[in-house]
């Protein structure tokens, strides 16, 4: 098994999205409902790598459509338990290698700490390729991610998580290559002795 489907398989059998402290989540969503709350109305969202729906659940009062997906089967039974009621959202378990072509394109995207879950280059580059495919022009995507202030760092933890921290400057480079432009970042949180950042990223598609 390498490392990108060691990352799967975590995820795949993971029943809970939160690896850090809760405030730091908290923080999270402060900060994502104030770039929220700046944008225009949304016609149709989607979440990538929804996990339990709890970010996806900020979309309510902005789009008048909302999908998510995510790898995890519980996952999307917590997020359809806690938030499926709402008959303009869908929770749907699939893989972001067959996201479906939808019926409609998307004003709004959303991909939160995804990207770091993705060990391989060539996965990471198709996603961002996916993104763009699936957005309207004009669209606005939000990603938030950890990424290195360096060289890119793997984490492999005994328990099966792997992460890989991206370079931030590469990663920047890769995705405004395909013509999708930064409007916005805000830093979430810094671990200075290990150069990690995580951040959040507003871009225009």
């Amino acid at each position: 098994m390498n490392k990108q489907q060691q990352s799967e398989a975590y995820w795949v059998n993971a029943h809970d999205t939160h690896l850090a402290p809760a405030e730091f989540y908290q923080h999270k969503k402060n900060v994502l409902t104030n770039i929220l709350e700046k944008l225009p109305p949304i016609t149709h969202a989607l979440d990538i790598g929804c996990g339990n729906g709890e970010f996806t659940s900020l979309l309510f009062s902005k789009a008048t459509t909302i999908k998510g997906i995510d790898i995890s089967p519980k996952l999307i039974s917590i997020a359809n338990s806690k938030y499926g009621i709402n008959d303009r959202v869908s929770f749907t378990c699939s893989s972001i290698d067959i996201i479906a072509e939808p019926e409609h394109y998307f004003d709004m995207i959303f991909c939160m700490g995804l990207t770091s879950c993705i060990i391989s280059d060539d996965k990471f580059h198709s996603l961002i390729t996916d993104i763009k495919r699936l957005s309207t022009q004009p669209s606005y995507i939000v990603m938030g991610d950890s990424l290195s202030k360096g060289d890119d760092i793997l984490l492999d933890h005994h328990d099966g998580y792997v992460a890989k921290y991206r370079d931030e400057n590469a990663y920047l480079s890769k995705i405004e290559s395909l013509d999708i432009k930064l409007v916005e970042e805000r830093t979430i949180s810094v671990n200075a002795s290990e150069n990690i950042i995580n951040k959040l990223f507003l871009f225009r598609s």
